[in-house]
């Protein structure tokens, strides 16, 4: 199993989302909610990698990870 597949694991495993709100619960650490990174996106730590939580939300509901950047403003 590569490190990819490892945190798909552990996605799948401890996280899951509320469809009607949105929110994320995480069920392998007390009391972790994120934090923000240095340009105030929500963000989890999953195996040492850093995860934006509007991502992390993509994949809990659709199954994947989105293909395209989902955070950028476009006009």
């Amino acid at each position: 199993m590569n490190y990819e597949d490892k945190i798909l694991e552990h996605i799948n495993n401890y996280f899951s989302i509320n469809e009607d709100t949105g929110e994320i619960k995480r069920t392998d650490r007390r009391n972790s909610n994120g934090s923000l990174d240095k340009d105030g996106y929500l963000i989890y730590k999953i195996k040492s990698k850093q995860i934006k939580s509007h991502r992390l939300a993509w994949y809990l509901y659709y199954g994947k990870f989105p293909e395209k950047e989902k955070d950028k403003n476009r006009c």
